[in-house]
């Protein structure tokens, strides 16, 4: 009875100290990371093996697979140790910084694959190629990781010590700060993103159905053309 409660206020917590409830999450972690590294590595593997693939466009795309495999092996990590050990302070913030830095690689690297396939869609050949060169990308993909360098840096600032009674990481802050930071990192974390996300592929919807609408138009008066013609050719038989 002492064990079943023990085993019960440690879940209401949020950690899994139990060896029944142990039992059911760890594989089921290490099942979700190892087919997340298996899926980004043959991506990445494709495109180093591949000359043809290794293009500006699919730099985006492999450097969104590099962020998600990171993120699954630190998130495993962390998840792995909390269920049976007790963190140091160090590691803790070691490890929300990591999986805080791969997500937000994840959200950035999304965004800009969608303003990319806008420009590409949309505008022209040439805006297209000006915009994404190779040393643009490049400067890109480093400012998506230092700016979700900072961004974790700045939360895990926020982060208490590790609370051994409570087996887990404090991601909370002082009361009067709390509610300042969980709006910022909730803007540029999730509202940004998405919002440039959404737009990007709203704005390729109607750019596909206008241009579909014009040829469709195009279409019906050649046809009606090509009708009166024959109806022409027809008439001085």
């Amino acid at each position: 009875m002492e064990t079943n409660a023990s085993c019960q206020n440690f879940s209401e917590q949020g950690a899994y100290p139990c060896s029944e409830e142990r039992t059911v999450a760890e594989p089921l972690l290490f099942l979700t990371v190892l087919l997340g590294i298996m899926v980004n590595g043959f991506v990445i593997t494709a495109a180093l093996c591949s000359a043809g693939l290794r293009t500006t466009a699919n730099a985006f795309v492999i450097n969104l697979a590099l962020a998600d495999m990171l993120m699954n092996i630190f998130a495993f990590w962390y998840f792995l140790i909390s269920f049976k050990h007790t963190l140091e302070s160090f590691f803790c913030k070691l490890i929300i910084a990591g999986i805080e830095t791969f997500y937000g690689s994840i959200l950035y690297t999304l965004t800009l694959i969608s303003v990319n396939r806008y420009i590409a869609v949309t505008k022209s050949r040439r805006l297209y190629l000006a915009i994404f060169k190779q040393k643009f990308v490049a400067a890109g993909i480093v400012t998506i990781w230092g700016s979700s360098i900072v961004v974790s840096v700045f939360r895990i600032a926020t982060i208490h010590l590790y609370n051994a009674e409570e087996l887990r990481c404090d991601l909370t802050t002082r009361p009067w700060r709390e509610v300042y930071i969980s709006l910022a990192i909730v803007l540029i974390y999730y509202i940004v993103p998405v919002v440039i996300i959404t737009g990007s592929y709203f704005r390729i919807y109607l750019h596909i159905r206008r241009h579909n609408r014009l040829m469709k138009s195009q279409f019906q008066t050649e046809l009606t053309s090509v009708s009166s013609r024959d109806v022409g050719s027809a008439a001085k038989r």
